[in-house]
């Protein structure tokens, strides 16, 4: 069953890397600057001829890149997803147990000061779109699921959304900029986990 989730996960992965780098220049300015103004002016908020002014393309452009603007929000969000594999993989991959929750547990931290803006704006997405798809955790939380039923937990799967809970509510509290000492409580979180 591992294997299967292992697959999916490094699948995303890969079509990141692909498709960003077959990304032309105009649609990445799209992208950027739909994500920037998406999160600050809200989906609804921002018009389609606004985004084409910021990123200095025609509006025409966008729609034969992304055929709508909801298709522009949909391709938002697969970067998002796409990312958020890359950063997942070493969870995903890992067969020891322990070391799936150790790992889960310093996502949060992985993150570079580069991306969290990336993720701000994201969050920011998430919370604003009604359909944002919410399967991109799935891989993940088989993966924490089988870890902790290797280790003999009572309830395994309700323990693995339990720790992407508490790992959602650190990453925006470092995204904020609201936890100060991040490397006294990544080493607190391991050593609760026993990890």
């Amino acid at each position: 069953m591992q294997n299967n989730f292992i697959n999916v996960g490094l699948k995303y992965c890969y079509t990141f890397v692909s498709d960003y780098s077959l990304m032309t220049e105009k649609k990445e300015k799209i992208l950027d600057s739909a994500l920037r103004l998406f999160a600050s002016e809200g989906y609804q908020g921002t018009s389609t001829a606004r985004l084409a002014r910021d990123a200095d393309v025609s509006e025409g452009l966008i729609f034969r890149h992304f055929g709508s603007k909801e298709g522009l929000l949909n391709a938002i969000i697969e970067m998002g997803t796409n990312r958020a594999m890359q950063y997942f993989a070493p969870c995903i991959i890992e067969t020891d147990p322990k070391k799936v929750i150790k790992n889960t547990l310093e996502l949060p931290f992985k993150v570079s000061n580069e991306d969290r803006e990336f993720w701000k704006l994201q969050m920011a997405i998430k919370v604003q779109a009604r359909n944002y798809p919410d399967k991109t955790m799935e891989p993940l939380i088989q993966s924490l699921t089988n870890a902790f039923m290797e280790l003999k937990y009572k309830d395994p799967k309700g323990e693995a959304k339990l720790l992407l809970l508490l790992m959602e509510g650190i990453s925006m509290s470092i995204i904020k900029g609201n936890l100060l000492n991040e490397d006294k409580f990544r080493k607190f979180l391991l050593k609760k986990y026993e990890v």
